[in-house]
């Protein structure tokens, strides 16, 4: 499978560039994170100052970012480490890693009543192939 592009390539060694693949505002709206596909960490900026208050070690590709309504937790789709991550937003934490099966992950969203994540995951001409098959 070509994984070429949309945040699939490991950072050349010694590259710690951001490189953002997504903004999420806080709950509040007093911070906005970001997600450093290369780096492989989340930024938290401080909306008021436009300065970066903190950097949260996430999972390899971390790509896509969403906050549950009460404000505590953030999830975080990772697409080179094929996972999912739940962050406690307070310590900066990760509490879990969801191993996926799907390769490719993207997007993610959660339910109203934050009982849910709904992660999306990138098709490929060869998985499209197989299931015709």
């Amino acid at each position: 499978m070509d994984m070429s592009g949309h945040g699939m390539e490991a950072p050349k060694q010694g590259d710690n560039s951001c490189s953002p693949t997504w903004a999420q505002p806080s709950a509040s709206g007093a911070s906005i994170f970001g997600a450093c596909n290369q780096s492989s960490e989340i930024v938290e900026v401080d909306a008021a100052k436009w300065s970066v208050v903190r950097r949260i070690p996430a999972r390899p590709g971390v790509y896509n970012l969403a906050i549950t309504k009460d404000g505590t937790r953030l999830v975080a789709t990772n697409k080179r480490d094929q996972s999912v991550s739940v962050f406690d937003i307070k310590s900066g934490k990760e509490l879990a890693r969801l191993p996926t099966k799907r390769k490719v992950l993207h997007g993610v969203v959660v339910s109203p009543d934050d009982a849910y994540a709904f992660i999306t995951v990138e098709g490929s001409a060869q998985s499209r192939a197989r299931s015709r098959s």
